[in-house]
C-alpha cells in the first residue's frame, strides 16, 4: 500500500514530463509559456495547482486504502493504529 500512494503522488509528475515534451495544451504547457512570457503569478498558480492535485491523490488514495484494502496492514503513516 505504501508503493501505491508514493505512485499516486508522483503519477502528476510523470504528466507533466510527458505533457513538457509533446503537448499543445495542459498544465505543463502553461508553464512553459507562463516562463517565456516572464509571468510570475501565472506560472506560480500552476505549480500550485499541481501541487494541490498530487496532494489530493495522496488522500484519496489513503482513504480508498483504508476503506477497501481491508487485507492490507495497517496504515504505516497513521500513529493511532499502534
Amino acid at each position: 500500500a505504501p508503493g501505491l500512494l508514493v505512485a499516486m503522488t508522483a503519477a502528476p509528475i510523470g504528466a507533466i514530463v510527458g505533457e513538457w515534451i509533446g503537448s499543445t495544451k495542459g498544465l505543463a504547457r502553461l508553464i512553459i509559456q507562463a516562463n517565456h512570457d516572464l509571468k510570475s503569478d501565472e506560472m506560480i498558480a500552476a505549480l500550485l495547482l499541481l501541487c494541490l492535485q498530487a496532494y489530493a491523490m495522496f488522500w484519496a488514495t489513503r482513504w480508498l486504502i483504508n476503506r477497501l484494502g481491508w487485507w492490507f496492514q495497517p496504515d504505516p503513516f497513521n500513529n493511532q493504529a499502534q
